[in-house]
């Protein structure tokens, strides 16, 4: 009893830590590019440039509000028009730029880091933008940045300053302006956008995921013995069971070879979203219809009825019909299992009969248990 209340008090403790939160998946993330430098890049360029989402200069602006912030320099932005907006642009020792961006005021040169370590070549990038204003005899000032996930430090020679803004930075000033163009935006790329900036900042999460679990983990560190007890327990306790099901379903296949007889899931250590019980079956054929007795153990036991984690269950369901009426079988089951069947309606099996429960805190006879299924069996087969 002092083991359990040991583990009681750990589960109450655990209730009073306040959970991990899993970031919600965005399209990046189903597409697998949520951390692709390029991807987002490609996307950047796409809202930096005002000709067609209907956000007009709201991505520009609030790029370059954020570098006034962080330069402490005036510039004049009451007026934004882009020209162009280019990627991956080619310097003349073969380097290539993320962002180059030209304005009727500003050469914008941007280099992208996710989580890669900026170790590029800045002068390289400087050079590029200088000769690209002298050789039309451009009249813009020239803005150069480090956009990045973590805070960096500026990147700085004697020539050229490449000033850090994080993305952080970014999409907060876009939502503190995004008022003022929501009415002229396309609710298309409105949605797209959204998603594209919580998929930055579940980035930000990952990347500081550490320190926000630090309740957690200091919980793990006081208390790992008890836990691992914990779960060496309860993983042999549902290894057992599982055990149970195993031998259930080789007696069953020594006491008959008329029915196909097979198991579901019983490898103790699969506990997921998706295995939350474990089962053997035996299917029986009549006229049109396959039906299986089928007998379970949940894994991860919920609140219903039905779904205690304590019992064996025998159940019947129609692998063809999930409506099918079972009136003709149910009073010669009763005779047989001396308990009657309850209905149940679930969405995998549909209408299903719970023919027996069998306590799995008392002496369970496997022998016992194989031959009433298979007796079951027989009155529908028959």
């Amino acid at each position: 009893m002092e083991t359990f209340n040991k583990y009681k008090k750990l589960l109450d403790e655990i209730k009073n830590i306040k959970p991990i939160e899993t970031p919600d998946v965005t399209f990046l993330d189903i597409a697998r590019y949520p951390k692709y430098e390029n991807v987002i890049s490609n996307i950047l360029a796409f809202l930096f440039d005002d000709k067609i989402h209907g956000f007009n200069d709201l991505w520009i602006r609030s790029l370059l509000n954020c570098y006034c912030k962080v330069s402490n320099i005036d510039l004049d932005i009451d007026s934004i028009a882009v020209n162009c907006v280019d990627r991956e642009v080619s310097t003349e020792d073969n380097k290539r730029i993320d962002l180059v961006i030209e304005t009727d005021k500003f050469l914008i040169i941007i280099e992208n880091k996710i989580y890669a370590s900026p170790y590029n070549p800045f002068s390289s990038y400087h050079k590029f933008a200088k000769k690209y204003i002298e050789a039309d005899n451009l009249n813009l000032e020239i803005i150069e940045i480090l956009l990045s996930v973590n805070t960096e430090n500026d990147k700085i020679s004697n020539d050229y300053r490449f000033y850090n803004i994080t993305y952080n930075m970014l999409l907060t000033e876009v939502k503190n302006i995004i008022g003022s163009y929501i009415l002229y935006s396309n609710d298309k790329w409105l949605m797209y956008m959204k998603d594209f900036m919580h998929s930055i900042e579940n980035l930000e999460v990952g990347a500081s995921k550490m320190s926000v679990n630090k309740e957690w983990n200091k919980f793990i560190e006081e208390n790992n013995d008890t836990i691992s007890d914990f779960f060496s327990n309860y993983f042999n306790d549902l290894n057992n069971k599982m055990k149970l099901l195993d031998d259930l379903t080789e007696e069953l296949n020594n006491l008959s070879k008329k029915y196909k007889i097979g198991s579901y899931n019983t490898t103790y250590n699969r506990i997921s979203k998706d295995s939350s019980y474990a089962s053997n079956y035996v299917d029986i054929k009549y006229e049109d219809n396959v039906f299986a007795v089928e007998s379970y153990i949940m894994k991860r036991p919920t609140k219903a009825k039905h779904e205690n984690g304590n019992y064996l269950y025998v159940a019947l369901w129609n692998r063809t019909d999930k409506s099918y009426n079972y009136d003709k079988f149910l009073e010669n089951i009763e005779l047989i299992t001396n308990t009657q069947p309850e209905k149940i309606e679930t969405g995998g099996w549909g209408k299903h009969y719970l023919l027996k429960k069998i306590d799995l805190a008392n002496d369970i006879n496997i022998s016992d248990i194989a031959t009433l299924i298979i007796k079951i069996a027989d009155s529908i087969k028959w």
